[in-house]
């Protein structure tokens, strides 16, 4: 008998193709069809008359990963932390990628099934088909619906200027995101109406100094890198920049300065034959490509865009503009995950690690450590095993308590793809202190750390412009900086996709969020 577990699903639109908002109720399965049990681990459609089909979001599996467990509890964490204990914390951020990237089916990672926000809705990233959201047709072909768009903290702008010898957009230029929550966040997140700015501004009038989510919330960020025609090189090969480290001196770092790429052969699904080579001249035509700088699609987390996508993507603005012909994406293109930003509510200031794809992973590359690479479980592998980590759990070193703490040492964890191109004008709210007779004065994007940027996530009145973004330092959950503001627990993707009553016309529109 086919195990599945049933949802209600509130369809935006009508007929099987429309996008379906989160359920109140959430419940996750594989429905095996005609009559054909699976599980996260086995699913297959090899041999079946029909096609195995996840239903709804799926919760964070066990990982198996020794040392590993989720959620653990603050005391635990914070003990691990304040004893500077690298190897466990990385343990619990490598358990967190090997959980979020463990495939449901062929094709489907855990994390793809899980809801996005936007626009004052939390979407599915499935299909709705007779009340229930399925991410693979009666047919066997995907349904699976990858809301991408450009960051908004990049706020429209290109970081490396176009030329007649480099007419093809930096990697730096060509990122898309994506926001995925948990189940149990988005659950929550709709349950309470907060991406609502008439909810939002009730709590402000009421004196509410912020909301508080549960400790089951996870908040994703993939970062996405298209490879649509006419970005390959002899019409296969996809040029990608490969972060080289952050520089010396510190300064804003766009791919264009990384001085080092690699080649993904959208033709071959296999590994390729690259092992941790990199090509160091990069010629747009690919003349410079080597086998050895050339890595295969099994090398990367991916996917290839369904008609749907190409179209709802192209409806979005996503397209790449060569000299005065603009293209658009479309249907079977290949879509490679570059990187990932991940948060996790397990204590109060939230978990915080970043994943990106490395050459050579094993190979220590700041902002990853020793201790990163060393802790690097045995179940990590494929395609997920390709990308380094470095986890934030406290803004300096030594840690310093919620409240009442002072600046001591920075503690830098940044996704390269994201931050690394940030000038000190796109972290106006960095601010200078003195540790041990030491003066740190960090004020670029390599000079980061996730959670000093999250616990700036406010909301202002109608959504206005809510605090602004900072470089690493310590700043306390009390500062009076954040007086008027409603403070959204660490979640940007709250901010960026509220809901504005038409009623209401906010003074000062910022659209941080999304991150």
């Amino acid at each position: 008998m086919s195990r599945f577990v049933t949802q209600e699903v509130h369809a935006t639109g009508s007929g099987a193709l429309a996008r379906a908002l989160l359920p109140l109720g959430i419940a996750a399965a594989i429905v095996a069809a005609p009559a054909q049990a699976a599980s996260p681990a086995a699913a297959s459609t090899a041999g079946s008359a029909a096609p195995d089909i996840v239903v709804g979001p799926v919760p964070l599996p066990n990982p198996r990963v020794p040392g590993y467990a989720y959620p653990e509890s603050q005391d635990t964490l914070l003990r691990h932390v304040n004893q500077g204990d690298r190897a466990w914390i990385a343990t619990h951020a490598w358990g967190l990628w090997v959980a979020l990237t463990t495939k449901v089916l062929p094709g489907l990672s855990v994390y793809e099934t899980w809801q996005s926000p936007y626009n004052g809705q939390v979407l599915s990233s499935g299909l709705d088909a007779g009340g229930r959201t399925q991410f693979v047709g009666p047919g066997g072909e995907s349904t699976l619906l990858h809301r991408a768009q450009r960051p908004h903290q990049f706020h429209g702008r290109q970081f490396v200027a176009l030329t007649e010898a480099t007419p093809i957009p930096s990697t730096s230029d060509q990122v898309l995101v994506t926001v995925n929550w948990s189940p149990q966040m988005a659950r929550q997140v709709v349950q309470n109406n907060w991406l609502s700015s008439a909810t939002l501004d009730k709590l402000l009038a009421a004196g509410q100094q912020g909301i508080t989510l549960n400790n089951y919330s996870v908040s994703l960020k993939p970062t996405y890198l298209w490879m649509g025609a006419p970005l390959l090189a002899q019409g296969r090969y996809y040029r990608m920049s490969t972060w080289p480290g952050p520089p010396s001196p510190a300064a804003p770092f766009p791919s264009s300065r990384w001085g080092q790429c690699v080649w993904v052969d959208t033709q071959d699904p296999g590994n390729g034959a690259g092992a941790g080579g990199t090509d160091a001249t990069c010629s747009p035509d690919g003349r410079s490509r080597t086998p050895a700088s050339t890595y295969g699609l099994g090398s990367f987390i991916h996917f290839k865009l369904t008609a749907q996508e190409a179209k709802q993507w192209a409806e979005e603005g996503i397209n790449v503009q060569i000299g005065k012909t603009t293209y658009q994406p479309k249907a079977g293109e290949v879509v490679i995950l570059a990187a990932m930003h991940v948060g996790t509510r397990e204590m109060t200031e939230w978990t915080w690690q970043s994943y990106w794809w490395q050459p050579d992973p094993r190979r220590a590359v700041a902002p990853a450590t020793a201790a990163d690479v060393a802790a690097r479980p045995a179940q990590l592998r494929g395609a997920p095993a390709h990308y380094a980590m470095c986890a934030a759990y406290q803004m300096v070193a030594p840690n310093q308590p919620i409240t009442g703490g002072r600046g001591t040492m920075p503690y830098l964890c940044y996704n390269p793809y994201l931050e690394a191109p940030f000038a000190p004008s796109d972290l106006p709210d960095s601010r200078p202190w003195t540790y041990q007779g030491r003066l740190y004065n960090l004020n670029v994007g390599v000079q980061t750390n996730c959670m000093d940027c999250h616990i700036q996530a406010t909301y202002a009145k109608g959504n206005g412009k809510p605090l602004p973004y900072t470089a690493d330092r310590y700043i306390d959950l009390n500062s009076p900086a954040f007086k008027g503001y409603l403070k959204l627990d660490f979640s940007w993707s709250i901010q960026g996709n509220v809901k504005v009553s038409t009623s209401q016309a906010p003074s000062s529109s910022d659209g941080q969020g999304q991150h």
